[in-house]
């Protein structure tokens, strides 16, 4: 004869131990997913801060080939040679005197290539 009397809770029991055995496992599924969106949004984050960066460069650029124009008369020359100065930055990646004349040459090089026309306007050719 048991010392105890088995209660009435123990099938209750042993439905919740089987639940919780089922959901064992569930908080590391839920990490991966959050870690998942949590890195694709800091990649975002950071692809907007890089291309923020650029613009700003971008328009720092214009503006100062855009002073050195008007103060050289609007010299063609001297404002494209300022914008490939302002825009080495783009190509550069260290202070070094070598790298610095490459990445000058390289944006100059840039400036001077043609801009490819845009799509034929139906109706319209240029003669």
């Amino acid at each position: 004869m048991p010392l105890f009397k088995k209660s009435s809770l123990s099938p209750r029991i042993s439905q919740h131990n089987q639940s919780v055995k089922r959901i064992r496992g569930s908080s590391m599924t839920e990490v991966l997913i959050a870690s998942i969106g949590f890195i694709l949004f800091t990649l975002g984050a950071t692809q907007v801060a890089l291309n923020y960066k650029a613009k700003a460069l971008v328009n720092s650029a214009t503006f100062q080939a855009a002073r050195i124009g008007a103060m050289n008369h609007g010299q063609k020359d001297s404002m494209e040679g300022e914008l490939g100065n302002q825009l080495m930055m783009l190509y550069g990646s260290t202070l070094e005197q070598v790298d610095m004349q490459r990445s000058i040459r390289k944006a100059r090089v840039d400036l001077a290539k043609p801009v490819m026309p845009g799509p034929p306007v139906w109706g319209w050719f240029e003669n």
